[in-house]
C-alpha cells in the first residue's frame, strides 16, 4: 500500500486550520492525518502565505520556479 493516505486540498485546509484555532499540536494534528510533522508545517507555511488556495492540490511543488 501507499505510504501515506491521499489528502485532498479540503482535509489540508481543514488540519491547518484546526492547529491555528489552537485544536491540537503539529505532531497530534499530523499524525491524524497521517503525514509527517515537516509536511504539516510546509502546509502551514503555505497557508500562511497564499491562504487556502496555498493548499490546493496541485502536482507540481509550489517552491519550483523558473530561473
Amino acid at each position: 500500500g501507499r505510504k501515506e493516505k491521499g489528502i485532498n486540498s479540503d482535509e489540508k485546509i481543514e488540519a491547518v486550520e484546526k492547529y491555528l484555532r489552537g485544536q491540537g499540536s503539529q505532531k497530534r494534528i499530523a499524525r491524524e492525518y497521517g503525514i509527517s510533522k515537516t509536511t504539516f508545517q510546509q502546509w502551514i507555511a503555505n497557508y500562511e502565505a497564499m491562504g487556502p488556495s496555498g493548499l490546493i492540490s496541485t502536482s507540481t511543488t509550489i517552491d519550483t520556479l523558473p530561473n
